[in-house]
């Protein structure tokens, strides 16, 4: 794959995931190949909360969608969301995780 479109699908594949809960069985985090295109899931917006977008996981050699859910917002930090991310030919799962916010309100 050419050097321009892997970077594009690196683009693209940024934040295409999120956290989800526990799995039934070991989730492979650095594969050969992407994941496919992220489902998108209807959300009704809950005050004091945050979605937690769904994810691609790789059981075995079958992806399986992981639904998304939501989190209490945590005062003073914002989530950034998990995703997949390409390091040379592998794609790598980056966990998703809460950073201290600079907007403190």
């Amino acid at each position: 794959m050419a050097l321009r479109a892997r970077l594009l699908l690196a683009l693209a594949l940024a934040g295409c995931g999120a956290r989800g809960g526990e799995s039934a069985a070991p989730l492979a985090t650095v594969v050969d190949a992407p994941p496919p295109p992220p489902i998108e899931e209807p959300v009704e917006l809950r005050p004091g909360h945050i979605w937690v977008r769904g994810r691609w996981e790789l059981h075995g050699r079958r992806w399986e969608w992981r639904r998304g859910r939501f989190e209490r917002a945590r005062v003073g930090f914002a989530w950034i969301d998990g995703h997949w991310q390409l390091e040379g030919d592998r794609y790598r799962w980056i966990e998703g995780r809460w950073r201290a916010s600079r907007d403190r309100r």
